[in-house]
């Protein structure tokens, strides 16, 4: 009795479904006359491929597929580049060498795709100085991005300026990084570049303004990173900055 209690309100909830949707009304006549098997087509016909498309639906069935073959998208940049080296899929190859952190071989892809009519290209330039930056070749990546500007001068990138202004930072040239994260702080107040602008406030020997900046890190609305880099760690090295200059 249970069952066939469970078996009518999942054919009542589908005839709902039918009317509610929209759907062709001959599928409220196999629902009624062939109630297990209409439903399962109905299922298999209507409702699956919906499933398959919906955002949720990809976003699961990406998250399986990398973690059952997370080279997948490697491999088939890698096999697509083989079959066709041009400007593209040398590009592709890049990100999917960035996405797996091999930097030094995303910088070489990059730098194989600044050719011909792509020889200035600015999203190129901004690619080949973001595997630069991560590979550690901080000077390297200064160099690109103001060869970007300079044939680019027009061209606009938060992602960019940031870029930029850490590579200063981490070329230890801190006067022209403080220009940059000072210039980021006014329209592209991340998490990241409030941290940076407080350690660069404390090189100054400025630790009210300092504080200040890391505070707003912390207890701010901070800007969105377009790279999708979480403010977390940008906010806890911020604490912890807090913690030593109020107790100290």
């Amino acid at each position: 009795m249970p069952f066939f209690i469970l078996a009518i309100f999942i054919q009542v909830l589908l005839v709902v479904h039918v009317i509610k949707t929209g759907r062709d009304s001959t599928w409220i006549w196999v629902l009624l006359m062939a109630p297990l098997i209409g439903g399962l087509a109905y299922l298999i016909v209507e409702l699956l491929p919906g499933l398959r498309r919906s955002s949720g639906a990809q976003k699961l069935a990406k998250k399986v597929r990398d973690t059952t073959d997370p080279n997948r998208n490697l491999r088939t940049a890698h096999n697509n580049l083989r079959k066709n080296g041009t400007v593209q899929n040398l590009i592709t190859m890049a990100e999917e060498c960035m996405e797996k952190g091999l930097f030094e071989e995303a910088a070489g892809f990059y730098q194989r795709a600044l050719t011909g009519q792509y020889q200035q290209d600015p999203n190129i330039l901004e690619g080949l100085a973001r595997a630069q930056f991560g590979a550690g070749h901080y000077d390297q990546a200064r160099t690109t991005l103001e060869s970007l500007i300079n044939a680019n001068p027009d061209y606009r990138s938060k992602i960019g300026h940031v870029l930029y202004a850490r590579s200063l930072y981490a070329l230890g040239e801190f006067d022209d990084a403080f220009k940059e994260f000072s210039a980021l702080n006014a329209y592209h107040a991340t998490a990241l570049v409030k941290y940076h602008l407080g350690e660069l406030l404390m090189q100054q020997h400025r630790p009210t303004d300092a504080l200040a900046a890391f505070r707003s890190a912390v207890e701010e609305e901070n800007d969105w990173d377009p790279t999708g880099t979480p403010d977390k760690p940008w906010q806890d090295k911020a604490r912890a900055r807090i913690q030593n200059l109020t107790t100290h």
